[in-house]
């Protein structure tokens, strides 16, 4: 199975239940995919170092290391128990010091005590898609003012655009976006600020 059947918690569980990494994050390719958000992120935080961080459906918290190499604290949620299962014990140590953590959550009820500095959605956003309204509207309670928001498609055509404009103008501005290629598809990943 190299995707989950559908959109739905049940099936998302169903294919981390299939095995190991069934995204096949730990490759070339994802390394290189990573490579891109931590560049993105160290360009418009100012070189600052990120004091929170936010990766929505971190799967087994692969991304998440990986970008928590740059931050204070990075969190990962993802609605399969069985991701976040492994990525607590993939990253014990880092959970252990503090330095990073993992929760099984829906991201429109996640909260927080302190608002983040860097929210990563690559390629949640179709889970979203009759739900667009309480999500922006997480997002705003989530990400601080300043804060980034960072994003990536598929490049297809059809969903990148519309998503970007549902989100400039209202909440976020975009500042930056930039393609890159990853198991032989073109993504297209977008930086926007919080007003």
């Amino acid at each position: 199975m190299s995707h989950p059947r559908d959109n739905s918690p049940e099936a998302l569980e169903e294919f981390f239940q299939s095995g190991q990494d069934p995204y096949k994050y730990q490759t070339k390719d994802h390394e290189k995919r990573a490579e891109t958000y931590v560049q993105l992120i160290a360009q418009h935080s100012g070189g600052e170092f990120v004091d929170r961080l936010l990766d929505v459906g971190c799967s087994e918290g692969y991304l998440t290391h990986i970008l928590s190499e740059s931050t204070n604290f990075a969190i990962g949620i993802d609605v399969s128990e069985t991701a976040i299962k492994r990525a607590l014990k993939n990253y014990e140590d880092l959970v252990d010091r503090g330095e990073m953590d993992f929760k099984c959550i829906n991201f429109l009820k996640a909260g927080a005590r302190k608002k983040f500095d860097v929210l990563v959605m690559t390629g949640v956003m179709p889970f979203f898609v009759d739900k667009w309204d309480d999500c922006l509207k997480r997002i705003d309670k989530l990400l601080r003012k300043g804060g980034l928001l960072v994003m990536s498609f598929v490049s297809t055509g059809c969903m990148t655009d519309p998503w970007i404009s549902k989100l400039e103008g209202k909440l976020l501005e975009r500042v930056d976006s930039r393609e890159f290629t990853c198991n032989s598809l073109t993504h297209r990943a977008h930086v926007l600020r919080k007003k």
